[in-house]
């Protein structure tokens, strides 16, 4: 996983208490300049100010860090109390949301976005590999289960469309690469008189 800082990574802000990941793209040009598009999003755009993501990643698969840990980024926007209280209770969403949604949760839930026009510009291998890693590597030291914890931007209001791939299919891939996921055998203890009984 390559994980670099942004220049002028956000150090100072409010407080971020997540239980979850909200995935995203940015709905940028994809004939935008990535650097370009990284200072945008630490900066805000329109009256919405930065950080808008805590990561961010290009397209050749470098995550790029918007925030320091603990501080808020400004990108779910008003979501849905069900939504909210489904993740509290460690249950999965539902699909995509049906509403617009009234309340914000941006202290809650960190946000990951893909540089992508989301109009139909192809995610490449590299760029879909490093989300995957990350949210593997957030859930993992989280303790989150992918199922339940990462959900995208549409399945939190209806007023968005990102990401513009399958969700279920991304929650498998993360789930597949977590460390914790990874099976263990416990072999039985041998007996003190080396026998063993059949």
């Amino acid at each position: 996983m390559k994980l670099v800082d942004a220049p002028g990574k956000i150090t100072t802000g409010r407080p971020l208490k997540p239980f979850g990941i909200v995935v995203h793209h940015t709905a940028s040009n994809k004939y935008a300049n990535p650097d370009n598009v990284i200072a945008m999003c630490i900066r805000g755009v329109n009256k919405v100010p930065g950080p808008l993501y805590n990561y961010l990643i290009k397209g050749d698969g470098t995550i790029v860090k918007l925030t320091t840990s603990k501080i808020k980024a400004n990108h779910a926007g008003r979501g849905l109390q069900s939504v909210l209280t489904r993740i509290q209770k460690n249950l999965p969403v539902l699909g995509n949301a049906e509403n617009l949604g009234r309340i914000t949760a941006n202290s809650r839930f960190i946000g990951v976005s893909i540089i992508n026009d989301g109009l139909g510009e192809k995610v490449p291998e590299t760029q879909m590999d490093a989300l995957v890693d990350l949210c593997a590597f957030l859930c993992d030291g989280h303790k989150w289960n992918p199922g339940v914890s990462v959900i995208g931007h549409k399945e939190w209001t209806a007023r968005k469309v990102d990401p513009s791939f399958s969700m279920p299919e991304l929650r498998g891939m993360i789930s597949r690469r977590m460390i914790t996921d990874t099976p263990t055998m416990v072999l039985p203890k041998e007996p003190e008189d080396g026998r063993v009984l059949f």
